[in-house]
């Protein structure tokens, strides 16, 4: 062996090597598309498809191979010749194709990626075929996902730390941008949203790049004089090593309930102010009408109507309360605190019914915060204001104690209690029972306000013989909340 055919096969030795060390699956073809070599990946996906050729397919014609081709795949394998012959030719550098190749047991992907290039004068092209299993998987994931997210009602984005778009769905797009705008990844918020509009929200954008979780509400101008309010969260996005590097934001559309809202509150201070004065002007009427000379039975159906005019105040002012629920920010309240002062204001009511207060309140200061607000005076009232109208009882006893993570409260009296049959009834909105009923919104409100604090009421029997109201209230989470009242 002389020494040019020592180089030759060192060469070749070499480059076997090189291949070798590919995960790809290779084949090296000559200028006629023959396979010349193959490398140990080709070696082994053949063996574990059980592939029969000799010599791993080394000496047969890798075009032959694909023009010959039969079943639904075939035109994919006809395109890969024609790819390999173009290269092979010439006729282009590379030639890259993605084609499936499943098996009975599982699905798979492979991207054909053909190169050409010479040797000692003679073209040859090396064909790789890599599985691309996994990203076609994740593709597809990825294409779900999107479709999801473009349907959803839900205004969803996501930026990076210099406020250039990444991603929006098209719910993004139907609000923000004009017709005919394609793509938005890597434009500036401020270009679509308007300077404004960019002003307003990139306080709330800075908290979050600083890893912050933010929600709020913003009146944001989508052009043509037209205004839509947003109830946006946002949420900061991390690399691999845990840093900001992004946000993504998901805002609803909340214009129609701040709409409605307003009309509520238009009804509200209707009632409150237009109708409220009506109702003294008839009651200052019927006051006057009242110390006339006029029969007993004459008077007697005046005071059926001031009292039909002091219950129609009390609902006023109940509608009024309700009203105020959805809106009333969360914050800690000293329970001993409200308790008291909403026994002081009751005494002189109490005392005209022949009633007395008893308190016991097992809760130390430090222990006994919860989860409330200035609503949770209004429960109290209410539910003593039940025991002073409808007991009929003397004593009016509560109690506060701390227990786990809740601080229970009860409310009860020594009167008639609460017949079985109603018990589930009582917190009914309009519910009605005896006589002595009013407006069927006294108990209703007492669960609503509960249930906005995250608590609980439930209507028991008393050991002092009447009814017993026990409410659950959450003890506040230091970082929840302001200064308790």
């Amino acid at each position: 062996m002389n020494r040019r055919d020592n180089e030759e096969l060192y060469s070749r030795s070499f480059f076997n090597a090189i291949l070798d060390e590919q995960n790809d699956n290779l084949a090296v073809l000559d200028g006629s598309g023959d396979i010349v070599s193959v490398n140990k990946s080709w070696m082994d996906f053949g063996d574990s498809e059980g592939l029969e050729w000799s010599d791993y397919g080394v000496g047969k014609n890798y075009l032959d191979i694909c023009y010959s081709a039969r079943g639904k795949d075939s035109d994919l394998a006809k395109k890969a010749g024609k790819g390999i012959e173009a290269v092979l030719e010439g006729d282009q550098d590379n030639f890259r194709m993605e084609y499936p190749c499943h098996s009975p047991e599982k699905e798979r992907w492979f991207l054909v990626d053909v190169s050409g290039f010479r040797f000692d004068g003679s073209v040859y092209a090396v064909v790789s075929h890599r599985n691309i299993t996994e990203r076609k998987r994740s593709e597809e994931s990825l294409k779900i996902y999107r479709e999801v997210v473009d349907v959803a009602d839900e205004l969803i984005g996501a930026i990076d730390d210099e406020y250039r778009y990444i991603f929006t769905n098209q719910a993004y797009k139907d609000t923000f941008v004009s017709d005919g705008v394609e793509g938005l990844r890597g434009v500036q918020v401020k270009d679509v949203l308007g300077d404004k509009a960019f002003n307003k929200l990139k306080p709330y954008f800075d908290r979050c790049l600083d890893g912050e979780k933010v929600k709020y509400t913003k009146e944001i101008d989508v052009g043509k004089n037209e205004v839509v309010y947003l109830e946006i969260s946002d949420y900061p996005l991390r690399d691999s090593e845990g840093d900001v590097v992004g946000l993504a934001g998901v805002a609803k559309d909340v214009t129609e309930q701040k709409k409605i809202k307003k009309r509520e509150r238009f009804l509200h201070s209707l009632l409150r102010h237009d109708v409220k004065n009506k109702n003294q002007i008839v009651k200052g009427y019927l006051e006057l009408l009242k110390e006339s000379d006029l029969p007993e039975e004459e008077k007697e159906k005046i005071n059926k109507a001031l009292d039909a005019c002091n219950k129609s105040n009390d609902i006023i002012k109940k509608v009024r309360t309700l009203s105020k629920i959805s809106e009333e920010e969360i914050k800690s309240v000293k329970i001993e605190k409200t308790i008291q002062e909403v026994v002081d204001e009751n005494r002189a009511r109490a005392q005209k019914r022949d009633m007395e207060f008893v308190v016991e309140q097992d809760c130390p200061s430090s222990d006994c915060l919860v989860e409330g607000g200035a609503l949770l005076k209004e429960l109290f009232n209410n539910l003593i204001e039940n025991s002073i109208k409808h007991s009929n009882g003397n004593k009016i006893k509560i109690t506060s104690r701390s227990k786990g993570n809740q601080v229970i409260c009860t409310v009860e009296d020594d009167g008639e209690g609460i017949p079985q049959e109603i018990k589930n009834k009582i917190f009914e909105k309009g519910f009605k029972h005896g006589e002595t009923s009013e407006t069927g919104l006294g108990l209703y409100l007492v669960r609503e306000i509960a249930e906005s604090y995250g608590g609980k009421v439930k209507a028991k029997n008393s050991d002092m013989g009447g009814a017993k109201f026990e409410l659950q209230l959450k003890k506040h989470k230091p970082n929840n909340s302001t200064t308790p009242p």
